[in-house]
């Protein structure tokens, strides 16, 4: 399925935008771990408004086999111009790199034992690929 995309995730920066849609293009992908769980990331840069330049990700859950009602085989059909892939079909997450979607855009406050961030901890990603633009 994904298993081109070898680099490991570790983020340096994180950015806190208002909630929202914004116009964002999908500039890299990366595959790594997050408390042992394997993910796939899509960074995206907001390239429109008062935000614009704001390097944002969406993780992925990544499994064997992509499921109909999983995120990234619901963003992927976006990313395909609304085609749904074949059974067996290998969708590949490069489908993403350089276009333009409209993005949905939220905040994470909680860790992943759902405790509460502090303000300082607290920051945005993105949440739903809602749109192909380009």
């Amino acid at each position: 399925m994904i298993d081109d995309i070898l680099i490991t995730y570790a983020p340096k920066k994180t950015y806190l935008i208002p909630d929202g849609e914004y116009e964002a293009q999908c500039t890299e992908i990366k595959k790594g771990e997050f408390y042992g769980n394997p993910k796939i990331y899509l960074r995206f840069r907001i390239i429109q408004g008062q935000h614009e330049g704001v390097e944002l990700w969406m993780p992925f859950n990544l499994y064997r086999k992509v499921t109909r009602h999983s995120k990234f085989y619901e963003s992927w059909i976006v990313a395909n111009k609304g085609v749904k892939p074949k059974a067996n079909d290998r969708m590949s997450a490069r489908l993403f790199l350089n276009k333009i979607f409209r993005v949905h855009v939220g905040h994470v406050d909680l860790d992943k034992r759902q405790r509460k961030l502090s303000p300082n901890e607290t920051y945005s990603v993105v949440r739903e690929i809602l749109e192909l633009c380009v």
